[in-house]
């Protein structure tokens, strides 16, 4: 059996004053979208409506995507309401034939408006009696997908009610509903609309574009401190300098390449670009330890420790708390596994480098041990413990600083970008948790995968297989 694909899909939609966005709805979903003034709702819906052309991005109705239908065949599937509704007749009545009366007939007292308004001039009538007629307009024509723009703007509390009871009715016929509100308490109610099944409220974000000029006022005080540095002698403005352009060469490559991964949406491209993050991050992990395995242990140990730490990490979230639509999404799959890849770096190598060293320091009392009888488990159990517990400690420094003495990155990008406070700490929540989950996965990894190769079947010390990464350092001796 063929599962039922989303009511409506947007994927990274887009014009020059909103977007990306991208969102889900399913049949007899209400979803709310809240924003500052000029952050784009109306601009979004419209785009939905196919009103506006968009400059990226793909919308589709039950899994067809919007190309396959004719602009007006869209538009009678998924109606735009404006936040003033136009009219283009004289009349309310003749904006409906006579199917679509005998559709409303019952909706309109429900509206808390007599039958004799379908009859009223349309210059005779209030705001909100036009408001609430729009809606009537709207529904008689059954489509699948209603966008409402502020649609209870005019509207008193009593109005206000009737119009979402007949909304919740809707809903309870497989209606979608996508609904631009500024009311905090409106948004909430939205769970009674969708009988239930209701997701937090949808936050349209402004983004601010940078230009070039922009980075080349940021870059002055980059060249400050290299004037500085030539100032007091610190002969360091040649490295300050050249690692200032190689940062900004690198990371507009990355987004050029991530531009085109996200607009082919392909995921064998997806797939490269995550292999390619893990080996970068696996090399790492295993360059960084002063001490080297042989045969490229430290390779083997850092490969199948970031690969399987993320990539379960990653996974988990895109299929539980994020849930993006394809999940795999290169928007959400490729900066999630950046964040994470970056947690799992720096434990993964505190861990190795800690229980190296130690391995290194303290060989004599872990051959004493062994040499009395005791399994290798043991004699090195309290190095793999202290590797471990190095490997942890910054993740809880970081839970522990979040918030009162740092923000976050992501949780400042997002606020920048205008998303609500509260909305942008739940996602800051979710990925400190994943972090520390990632970390604290790649570190007890690491280190066990580290212990076991340094020791044999018979259980011996295997202080041969290491070897220092700088040759001024060698591995001290045990008594003859």
């Amino acid at each position: 059996m063929q599962p039922i694909p989303p009511r409506l899909v947007v994927r990274h939609l887009q014009s020059p004053r909103s977007g990306p966005h991208a969102l889900q709805l399913d049949r007899g979903e209400c979803v709310a979208i809240r924003g500052r003034s000029g952050s784009g709702k109306s601009v979004l819906l419209r785009l939905i409506a196919d009103l506006d052309p968009p400059t990226g991005g793909t919308v589709e109705l039950d899994g067809q995507p919007r190309e396959q239908f004719s602009g007006p065949q869209w538009r009678r599937r998924v109606i735009y309401q404006s936040a003033e509704p136009a009219w283009w007749a004289p009349t309310v009545g003749d904006h409906f034939d006579a199917a679509q009366r005998l559709r409303i007939a019952q909706m309109v007292e429900a509206l808390g408006l007599p039958q004799t308004s379908l009859g009223a001039e349309v210059l005779r009538l209030s705001t909100g009696e036009r408001q609430r007629l729009a809606l009537l307009r709207s529904l008689a024509r059954e489509p699948a997908v209603l966008l409402l723009d502020e649609p209870t703007a005019a509207l008193d509390a009593e109005s206000t009610q009737a119009y979402e009871d007949l909304l919740r009715r809707q809903c309870g016929q497989g209606l979608a509903i996508l609904w631009v509100t500024h009311s905090d308490e409106q948004a909430r109610r939205g769970n009674t609309l969708a009988g239930g099944r209701w997701r937090p409220p949808l936050s349209v974000m402004t983004v601010i574009h940078l230009q070039f000029t922009d980075i080349a006022l940021a870059a002055l005080l980059a060249l400050v401190n290299a004037a500085i540095s030539l100032l007091l002698q610190l002969r360091v403005h040649r490295q300050m300098l050249w690692a200032a352009m190689r940062m900004a060469v690198q990371l507009l490559l990355v987004g050029w390449v991530l531009r085109l991964v996200f607009q082919t949406q392909s995921p064998l491209a997806t797939t490269l670009v995550a292999l390619v993050m893990v080996t970068a991050a696996a090399r790492e992990v295993a360059a960084r330890p002063s001490w080297r395995l042989s045969n490229g242990g430290n390779f083997g140990i850092a490969a199948a420790t970031v690969a399987i730490s993320s990539a379960a990490t990653v996974v988990l979230a895109l299929l539980t708390a994020i849930r993006p639509n394809p999940w795999h999404d290169p928007r959400y799959a490729i900066p999630l596994l950046g964040i994470v890849l970056g947690s799992v770096l720096n434990a993964a190598s505190l861990g190795l480098d800690t229980f190296f060293d130690g391995i290194a320091v303290h060989r004599p009392g872990v051959e004493a041990q062994l040499a009395l009888g005791l399994p290798m488990k043991t004699a090195l159990q309290e190095l793999v413990r202290t590797s471990i517990r190095r490997g942890i400690v910054p993740i809880i420094n970081q839970m522990s600083a979040a918030g009162i003495i740092t923000l976050p990155g992501i949780m400042t990008g997002q606020l920048l970008a205008g998303m609500d406070p509260i909305d942008a700490a739940k996602y800051q929540i979710v990925l400190l948790l994943l972090l520390t989950g990632a970390g604290g996965l790649a570190c007890v990894g690491a280190v066990l995968m580290a212990a076991r190769m340094i020791s044999d079947d018979r259980q011996r010390l295997r202080i041969d297989r290491l070897s220092p990464a700088k040759p001024a350092r060698s591995v001290p001796a045990g008594k003859g």
